[in-house]
């Protein structure tokens, strides 16, 4: 997918320019895959050839000529390493980590110095506010000498450190990070808090590859209190980062019973790292954990303070409310464990204020009632067995679930990063576009870099959805015929009325069913209207509409 992905967007931007002197006219490409416009904050490693660009005198333009903020973080002068280029890479993160594998091992023979700024490559690490991105689209901006006006930087990200502490704040979002990772969170426009996000917590587990199991008395260790070494990764107008680490010592493995946990603990080296963004309403978090232990589990407490009966989180084409406590019976032939499953996110809310956590490939979670009646919610984030079944504990009655195969890579030694997010709200999942504000979290925006030269300036949107209650889950082509095919759900309990905006003109529009067969059984629903560039879409509580929709193709 990313190949492809990479493929198309360097036929939209060129890399190389039909004559030499365009080679110096360099543009950034940067796509967005949502069907939503978006504003993001965007990283990119720029790299500029000699006699290029004076980064002295850079402006970055978008399409329409206007300055966009923008800051360069760092500037290196590297000389050319033959048949690597950066440029073509879709992330940020992928193209530092392949400039830090060769700063490390040629740093000596590549890395240069001012003076050398004339005949090595420039590398400029380049942060910038892209703007109004259009949606399923992409939008071009150029690197500039040209004198003009400076774009007006948007409020900055205040960050400071002090008294073991980092704090971090725009205008949506005062931050606390504490030594022993703990994150406090303030809510701005309500001036709400919520103290002690992101505790650590570890336990035995005496399980398998399929459940979880405590040990009788659960011999739980929390992180709470570890002393640890702030420090501010990364401080400018754009962006905050600011970091904490810190040793949490845990139980080497169980007991040779497994039954207990052993006596001896060994050192697990823990690094928390929190990111705020200009403008952003969610604070994003990632937690790298050094695992030497071994049978045990590790899961991330947010003490969300909120008194509620429910718990809403993402699933298959619906938004899932279940009860704080899942419901079970000594009877079944296995119990219920206590946590669920979810997708993107979770949310919480108290009728007054409301709490979403969003994750990257952390699928479980659960929700537990505190002292005073409000929930902790607890999201795992590594489980460390070696069998892929066993029957020898009872939170499955000591059954087996599959065959008892000898998985030792299942205890997950070594280094392990997780990545998720927060975001205070209101209390409404939909007025707060819990759903968007997710998607946005998970798909970082692609970027390229090319010449100016062939480039498409883009800035059209081929799909835009309106209402926060739909969700679009699928924009492709027909398996049959050139039609376009989009997928879509209604998340609430309301009937409503979707309108979609193309950027392309409609010809046609009817609804199929999922494998975009003619469905008859609609035939009495409300007609499916379209009129120029957009399309109404009438739907009923929870539907999935799957539209397949012939567009008129711009020749030019």
């Amino acid at each position: 997918g990313e190949q492809m992905t990479a493929r198309l967007m360097n036929s939209w931007t060129p890399a190389f320019a039909r004559e030499a002197e365009g080679d110096h006219d360099a543009v950034l490409c940067v796509a967005n895959p949502l069907p939503k416009r978006r504003s993001e904050v965007v990283e990119r490693l720029v790299v500029v050839p000699p006699g290029g660009i004076d980064p002295d005198q850079l402006r970055l333009l978008n399409a329409d000529g206007d300055a966009v903020p923008f800051e360069i973080v760092k500037r290196r002068y590297l000389e050319r390493f033959w048949g690597i280029d950066y440029r073509a890479e879709l992330y940020a993160a992928d193209q530092f980590d392949l400039l830090d594998t060769y700063l490390h091992r040629f740093g000596d023979r590549i890395i240069g110095t001012e003076a050398d700024r004339h005949r090595h490559d420039t590398f400029l690490h380049l942060r910038f506010l892209a703007e109004d991105l259009p949606a399923v689209g992409h939008a071009a901006f150029q690197l500039s000498n040209t004198p003009g006006a400076v774009a007006k930087m948007p409020p900055p990200v205040v960050v400071t450190r002090g008294d073991g502490q980092a704090h971090l704040a725009n205008e949506h979002l005062q931050v606390v990070l504490h030594g022993d990772g703990t994150i406090d969170l303030t809510d701005r426009a309500t001036g709400h808090q919520y103290l002690g996000l992101n505790l650590l917590e570890d336990a035995e587990d005496i399980g398998d590859e399929y459940d979880y199991c405590p040990c009788d008395p659960n011999q739980m260790i929390f992180a709470g209190g570890c002393d640890g070494k702030i420090r501010l990764a990364d401080s400018s107008d754009l962006r905050g980062i600011a970091a904490t680490t810190f040793r949490f010592d845990l139980p080497r493995s169980l007991d040779k019973g497994r039954r207990n946990r052993h006596p001896r603990t060994t050192p697990c080296d823990v690094t928390v790292e929190v990111v705020l963004n200009a403008g952003a309403r969610r604070l994003e978090i990632s937690t790298t954990f050094n695992n030497r232990a071994f049978d045990h589990r590790l899961r991330t407490w947010f003490p969300t303070g909120l008194i509620t009966d429910e718990v809403i989180s993402d699933g298959h084409f619906m938004l899932n409310k279940r009860p704080i406590t899942r419901p079970t019976a000594a009877d079944w032939p296995q119990p219920a464990p206590p946590t669920w499953p979810q997708q993107d996110f979770t949310f919480l809310s108290d009728g007054t204020h409301g709490l979403a956590v969003f994750n990257r490939g952390l699928p479980e979670f659960e929700t537990i009632t505190s002292g005073d009646g409000s929930v902790i919610y607890a999201m795992t984030l590594l489980r460390s067995v070696d069998w892929l079944s066993r029957d020898d504990f009872p939170s499955r009655k000591n059954t087996n679930a599959g065959p008892t195969l000898h998985t030792p890579g299942a205890q997950c030694i070594g280094s392990q990063t997780f990545q998720y997010a927060v975001m205070p709200c209101g209390p409404d999942v939909f007025a707060a576009d819990v759903k968007g504000e997710s998607e946005a979290y998970r798909v970082v925006p692609p970027v390229v870099q090319g010449v100016t030269d062939g480039a498409l300036t883009g800035g059209q949107s081929l799909v835009h959805g309106t209402d926060p209650r739909v969700a679009i889950t699928a924009i492709k082509k027909a398996t049959k015929g050139d039609v376009l095919i989009v997928r879509l759900y209604n998340q609430g309990a309301d009937e409503l009325t979707e309108t979609l905006h193309f950027g392309l003109p409609v010809l046609d529009a009817d609804k199929v069913s999922l494998v975009e067969s003619e469905l008859h059984i609609f035939r009495d629903d409300p007609v499916i209207t379209h009129g120029g560039r957009q399309v109404t879409v009438p739907l009923a509580p929870f539907e999935i509409a799957t539209l397949a929709l012939s567009l008129e193709l711009e020749t030019t």
